[in-house]
């Protein structure tokens, strides 16, 4: 059986003041003349920064931090007077643990730091340049909550929820959107795989614009790929225990709804006879 990797970090950028960071190693003094340190220092100073500082908390410390990664980037940020920093929570203090692919800021978290920077009279051509992307790169980012209702917004500023997923909820009305993003949170993912076939189960009424009509064959294999979706989601959590009992509950409501369509019950049953009493026995479990 597949055991399912922890996470070596919280999912949450925490702001937090530059004064409560303590350095894990010393860097050299001339390290302030390096190229790298003054393309940080210019990032930071126009567009804010780009990757969070990881850091550990200190036990026994109250609010105090150690620096895991990212030592450069507070030294900038403390010779430019920073008050604050945004930080990336390790759970693990090991420096060797960390992990480059995920040290960085999420959609949402790129999107403010853009908008900050434009109100800040910074060009998108300029930010291209320090970010090293293309500017529709940064059109892109620019443009993410567009179309995303207020109350979204404010739930999911400060979580790690991929671009992806955020783009699929603008095809649908705020009030489908509180209801996938709700929805998501119970089951403790925001994997865009999964919020697509929850998009694609959306009464028509509550889609922004219908959507196109597809073939009976485009539609039973939709079916299929959002049922193997499901089906290893629920695996995913059944393998947690406990605090994940909730979460299981809630995608055995949904498969519920689901199956409650005739056509989607015997499409599953002529085509995957032994999956469906599966999924029959979560529903039950969980109605228990």
């Amino acid at each position: 059986m597949n055991k399912l990797i922890a996470l070596g970090f919280e999912n949450i950028v925490k702001n937090i003041s530059i004064d409560s960071l303590i350095p894990s190693k010393i860097l050299p003094k001339a390290v302030s003349k390096t190229p790298k340190y003054k393309q940080i220092t210019q990032s930071i100073s126009e567009i804010g920064l780009v990757e969070p500082i990881v850091v550990h908390p200190i036990d026994g410390e109250l609010g105090k931090y150690i620096i895991v990664d990212g030592h450069v980037r507070y030294l900038a940020l403390k010779n430019i007077d920073k008050p604050s920093v945004l930080c990336l929570i390790a759970k693990d203090d090991e420096s060797y643990t960390y992990n480059k692919q995920i040290n960085r800021l999420s959609g949402i978290q790129e999107h403010f730091m853009i908008m900050a920077a434009i109100d800040k009279g910074v060009s998108e051509e300029r930010i291209a340049m320090v970010l090293n992307v293309n500017i529709s790169t940064v059109r892109q980012k620019r443009n993410l909550l567009n179309g995303i209702c207020p109350k979204v917004i404010k739930f999911i500023e400060n979580i790690s929820v991929p671009s992806e997923t955020i783009r699929l909820l603008k095809r649908v009305k705020p009030k489908r959107q509180w209801e996938i993003i709700e929805l998501l949170n119970n089951m403790g993912t925001y994997k865009a795989d999964l919020a697509k076939a929850i998009v694609k189960r959306t009464p028509v009424e509550l889609f922004k614009k219908a959507p196109r009509i597809t073939k009976k064959s485009d539609r039973l294999f939709e079916v299929e790929h959002d049922i193997d979706t499901l089906i290893k989601e629920t695996n995913r959590v059944k393998e947690k225990s406990g605090e994940d009992l909730v979460k299981l509950v809630t995608i055995g409501a949904y498969l519920s709804r689901l199956l409650d369509n005739k056509r989607v019950r015997n499409y599953i049953s002529n085509n995957f006879p032994t999956e469906l009493p599966k999924l029959d026995e979560v529903i039950s479990a969980v109605q228990q």
